[in-house]
């Protein structure tokens, strides 16, 4: 809300996953199968979102004050209010790919099913009521498939997203500075190291260009 952000960009690991031991030594919360961390991922992603749409919606319609306003206005006014949410799969997540399940898959639903139904609540509470919350959040959010993790801004920038299968480097910046020679969008998503850190480069031929790399 403070930078006015349009796009929440996910990057992978939604879910910790049952690998290497993990619910045995404690590190899964609860107890909490595939499909379960999935839904709690989605419950996460989904009250950040609602959040920041229930404050930009509200803000948007007192602006309007108590003139007549359309439902074309009252759906532009929610389209505006929503975050784009972007996102791809990350190792643990796809770790259940193994067993024949799309990663993800259950997530996706579970969040747009969340999002549609807490705004369709919010509306009835203000009596509007009829509008079609499924594909507007549906149109909001975006899988971006491993073999092309590539975003286009609106913009017309390209954003990358990246999770590389691999551990982190003894350089802090090593993999950010991999990246930018192994990808060519102006901005870069990247996460897998536990780290967080900004790396910068100047491209002749495609200009500025920022890799954000997130502690995930």
């Amino acid at each position: 809300l403070r930078h006015n952000v349009q796009i929440l960009v996910g990057l992978g690991d939604f879910v910790a996953g049952l690998k290497h031991n993990m619910l045995c030594r404690g590190d899964v919360f609860g107890g909490l199968n595939y499909s379960e961390q999935e839904e709690l991922a989605a419950e996460l992603v989904a009250t950040v979102i609602f959040k920041v749409f229930k404050k930009r919606f509200d803000s948007a319609l007192a602006k309007r004050g108590n003139g007549k306003i359309t439902r074309t206005d009252i759906y532009k006014l929610a389209e505006d209010s929503l975050l784009y949410f972007v996102f791809r799969v990350g190792n643990h997540d796809d770790w259940q790919s193994d067993e024949g399940v799309t990663p993800l898959a259950l997530f996706k639903i579970k969040l747009v099913s969340i999002l549609a139904q807490a705004i369709s609540s919010l509306f009835s509470k203000k009596g509007l009521n009829g509008l079609d919350f499924a594909g507007l959040v549906n149109s909001r959010v975006t899988f971006v498939p491993y073999h092309k993790p590539i975003y286009h801004l609106p913009s017309g920038l390209c954003l990358g997203l990246h999770h590389p299968y691999m551990a982190r480097a003894k350089t802090t910046s090593l993999r950010a500075q991999e990246l930018l020679r192994a990808s060519d969008c102006q901005v870069e998503g990247s996460a897998n190291f536990h780290t967080a850190i900004v790396t910068e480069n100047w491209q002749s031929d495609i200009g500025q260009r920022i890799v954000a790399q997130v502690g995930t």
